[in-house]
């Protein structure tokens, strides 16, 4: 028996890392085969084939019109040839589960329907990527196809009760996780001094960071217009703000507005980095700027060196982490509440290294691969060993 985990790509970003997590764990603590198919490639696939044979369900690079041809099902002769090869080539192998990272795979399920055995998906999205992203046939075939669901959050959850009407006895909540924090105190300080000289970020200036692909619903605005109020507002405070992550002409716009603002010496736009968790060390507080995201891993990598959390309250799952007390939770999307509550941690150490220490010790309790892998294990094994249990 083998198990097929299936990707919806490899990119550097919150899914695909957690996934990665999850199969190191599981190759570690599991004697089951496994392979992995990935829908579209990128810059963890190595990383993937490090720990088992790795198949692409799309061919080779894409153009912008095959990409959105892909997105409606509809492929060219030499895509039909590739599945016909992966096709005979998944038929020889002994596939018991299908096991999907992510709801963005519909018509891979569809594709593999000849496999005939169990699904879990495992679901990282809320309505907005679900509904403007993927679109309603991609939903309806993760719908069709699965047996069995893993919900991020709370807030997954009950998205997909209430919007998709999936039954709640099938919905399995295992919050998202990561290793815990590799630093020491002493590599931690070192580590804050170096981010800060290469980014020219005085040592002794105020550092908030936020971190994401650069898009609406991320809310990059939202944390460029909490800058500048910030900024402006406190001139006698040396205070920066730090985005990490974005590519192409996204980041290219930020970058431009915040030197058409005037703030491009206080606000860095600085793109993916290989190392986000060091920037992360090297900030004061973390901001959750977004509008929509069921459980952010960045916002687990910042409570992992103890940096105090604000967010929105209605964004998604963050709220189910931060709590009352590993940072602020904002309602109503209160960009002044926001601008307040960054202010008091800036002015208050001591209450700021309360929340961060605690934010820490939820990581190290409930967030961690060999707290939350061995809960995806459980479900997996009724499958593997022939079993369904309710």
């Amino acid at each position: 028996m083998k198990i097929l985990f299936i990707s919806h790509d490899a990119t550097r970003t919150g899914a695909p890392i957690v996934f990665l997590h999850f199969l190191r764990w599981f190759k570690k603590h599991s004697n089951i085969p496994f392979q992995i198919l990935l829908r579209r490639t990128g810059e963890l696939e190595n990383e993937f084939k490090s720990l088992a044979p790795v198949d692409t369900f799309t061919p080779g690079k894409r153009t912008f019109i095959q990409k959105a041809l892909d997105k409606l099902g509809i492929f060219g002769a030499t895509e039909k040839k590739h599945f016909e090869r992966l096709k005979r080539k998944l038929s020889k192998e002994r596939i018991s589960l299908i096991y999907v990272n992510t709801i963005d795979p519909g018509i891979v399920l569809e594709f593999l329907s000849f496999l005939k055995c169990p699904v879990i998906c495992h679901i990282h999205e809320l309505e907005y990527v679900i509904t403007r992203w993927h679109g309603p046939k991609n939903t309806s075939l993760i719908k069709k196809y699965t047996t069995e669901y893993i919900a991020v959050s709370k807030a997954v959850q009950s998205n997909l009760i209430t919007n998709h009407q999936i039954p709640p006895q099938f919905i399995n909540v295992i919050y998202e996780f990561i290793p815990p924090c590799p630093y020491s105190s002493v590599e931690l300080q070192t580590i804050k001094q170096k981010i800060r000289m290469q980014h020219k970020i005085p040592q002794q200036a105020y550092l908030v960071c936020g971190s994401g692909t650069i898009e609406h619903r991320k809310g990059v605005d939202l944390f460029l217009k909490i800058a500048q109020t910030i900024i402006q507002a406190n001139a006698g405070m040396e205070i920066h703000f730090i985005w990490v992550g974005g590519d192409g002409p996204a980041l290219d716009d930020m970058r431009k507005q915040t030197s058409d603002a005037m703030l491009e010496n206080r606000v860095h736009f600085i793109g993916k980095q290989d190392n986000a968790l060091d920037f992360f060390a090297a900030s004061d507080v973390f901001l959750v700027s977004s509008r929509e995201d069921p459980f952010p891993l960045v916002m687990l990598e910042a409570a992992s060196v103890g940096k105090p959390i604000i967010c929105f309250a209605d964004a998604g799952g963050a709220r189910e982490f931060v709590e009352s007390d590993a940072g602020f939770v904002i309602e109503n999307f209160d960009l002044r509440g926001a601008e307040a509550c960054i202010l008091k941690l800036l002015n208050s150490p001591e209450l700021s290294s309360q929340l961060g220490t605690k934010a820490k010790k939820k990581i190290e309790a409930s967030h961690t691969p060999d707290l939350s892998c061995p809960k995806i294990l459980k479900i997996i094994s009724r499958y593997i060993d022939g079993q369904r249990i309710n």
